[in-house]
């Protein structure tokens, strides 16, 4: 579940034409930094994410979502749930 928020949060905001950092993601999920850090590893592990790292600030790398693989991994989830 809190997968899908962080994914479904950094597509609205790349669909609209906003950058979203690391730094970022915590404050708008809602979600606590430690556990949100740990998602974003998973969602970039699965291929849903990819983060444009900076080398001298790790947080104010850039996260971009697969969309194609964002909406694959919605319906395998919708499939699992039925």
């Amino acid at each position: 579940m809190y997968l899908s928020r962080i994914a479904s949060v950094l597509s609205q905001r790349q669909l609209s034409g906003e950058v979203t950092r690391l730094r970022q993601i915590h404050k708008l999920t809602g979600l606590d930094q430690r556990e949100t850090m740990k998602l974003i590893a998973e969602l970039k592990s699965s291929g849903v994410l990819t983060v444009e790292e900076n080398l001298s600030d790790v947080f104010e790398s850039i996260l971009i979502v697969d969309e194609r693989a964002f909406r694959h991994q919605i319906r395998e989830n919708s499939k699992k749930a039925a």
